[in-house]
């Protein structure tokens, strides 16, 4: 018998910073940043900027794109990104890089655009890594998560109470990793607060595609949700990946569900 189920379109992602990093982030991965944290140390420094049109044009930008025009699934054109990048220079809030470069050379590494709204909640608006230098420079753990447990760590020193790693759509249809990515820096889904719409699918809709698609149901009374699903095929998903999901979700405390096409 066919079921069908009520999605919705606009997922937030929140981490609350109420306690250390190395208490919201998933615990494997807090063994391997601890691990690699003196290499990446030793390899790279930070800085924080006020974002402004240099910054956008000749520093996050380029590699942003180069980055994202290299995946196969991305979802926004970079040059409808570009647009938005200057459009929040026209907002009340000020935005800011938390770059990272490379210390013999001086290289952009990657960063992360953010904001600090009302209330000390932070908001992650893009984020971007040079995949070469990422592979140059691995250790236990990659550049990219190393970098998050820095920028938790300056943010929570800050004041913030909550960092919003942006909102996403769903379901999500091959991106696996994304979710996955957020999930491991302690990161919950949540109901969008400014979009709500939701849309009915049935299992024959969400087994149209030959790739792994997750979604996220049963919200509770905070409006975050408690329940995922995936539904894939057994040669559409690594089966270490898979694993990999179903441990992290069930450490997150959003059981999934599994429905194989």
């Amino acid at each position: 018998m066919n079921s069908s189920f009520s999605i919705h379109k606009k997922v937030n992602w929140i981490v609350p910073v109420a306690t250390s990093w190395d208490m919201t982030f998933y615990p494997s991965l807090v063994k391997k940043i601890r691990k690699s944290d003196e290499y990446f140390m030793a390899n790279f420094e930070w800085k924080i900027l006020p974002l402004n049109e240099e910054i956008i044009e000749n520093i996050f930008f380029p590699l942003y794109k180069k980055e994202i025009e290299n995946r196969e699934n991305y979802v926004y054109e970079t040059d409808e990104q570009r647009k938005r990048l200057h459009e929040k220079l026209q907002e009340a809030l000020p935005y800011f890089l938390f770059g990272f470069y490379l210390k013999s050379t001086g290289e952009f590494a990657g960063g992360i655009l953010y904001t600090e709204k009302e209330d000390h909640k932070f908001s992650v608006f893009l984020r971007t890594f040079d995949r070469a230098l990422r592979a140059e420079y691995s250790s236990v753990t990659s550049l990219d998560y190393w970098a998050e447990k820095v920028f938790f760590e300056e943010i929570r020193a800050k004041g913030a109470k909550t960092i919003s790693h942006g909102t996403d759509n769903y379901p999500n249809t091959g991106r696996i990793g994304l979710p996955l990515f957020k999930l491991k820096v302690g990161g919950k889904p949540k109901v969008s607060q400014k979009e709500h719409d939701i849309i009915e699918l049935s299992d024959a809709e969400l087994s149209q595609s030959g790739k792994p698609t997750i979604f996220f149901t049963d919200e509770n009374e905070e409006s975050f949700f408690t329940v995922s699903h995936l539904f894939y095929t057994e040669t559409a998903i690594d089966v270490s990946v898979l694993g990999e999901l179903v441990k992290v979700l069930e450490w997150a405390k959003i059981p999934l569900e599994l429905h194989q096409k």
